[in-house]
């Protein structure tokens, strides 16, 4: 009955897995409305580095504490990955008045359609998503990450430890 449940348990993680991670090709350089600028901007600056978004919507309490953390990292990691924080299930207006719970220094965009469904949908926020330099979408954690897994992941992504005196 033990081996039972240890294959059960397999069988649910490692499909858990393959939800999670989200083996879609993410067209993340297209252009997307900058909620702090009247212009289009893209998630990736930086082509040459992976890149980390969190989706965020108005009035998500956890989407402003895990923009703190993100905000570090784009302080402390800013040549090593491209951060970015991505609005939706909004009015273009309300994502900008919502800008006031982040830190200014953190690009902001509005997401569409495409990038969206190039993402395959966001269930609920925070979503925060890994890309590689390519653009190819590693990870898709929905929920919120305590600040540790994302300073780690950051440097994992970023092959360097460019968080890590944040730990």
């Amino acid at each position: 009955m033990p081996v039972l449940k240890s294959s059960f348990k397999f069988l649910a993680f490692y499909w858990s897995v393959i939800a999670v991670w989200a083996p879609a090709h993410a067209a993340i350089t297209q252009p997307l409305d900058d909620l702090r600028r009247a212009a289009s901007a893209s998630l990736t600056p930086n082509e040459s580095v992976a890149s980390i978004a969190m989706v965020f919507q108005p009035d998500c309490a956890w989407c402003k504490k895990q923009g703190q953390t993100m905000a570090e990292l784009q302080h402390r990691c800013n040549n090593q990955l491209n951060i970015a924080i991505v609005g939706y299930k909004a009015k273009y207006r309300e994502l900008r008045r919502e800008l006031k719970h982040f830190d200014q220094a953190l690009p902001a965009l509005a997401a569409d359609r495409r990038f969206l469904a190039a993402v395959e949908g966001v269930a609920a926020t925070p979503t925060t998503l890994f890309f590689d330099q390519n653009g190819e979408l590693l990870l898709k954690q929905r929920g919120y990450m305590k600040p540790e897994q994302l300073r780690a992941a950051a440097n994992a992504l970023a092959k360097t430890d460019c968080a890590a005196e944040l730990l």
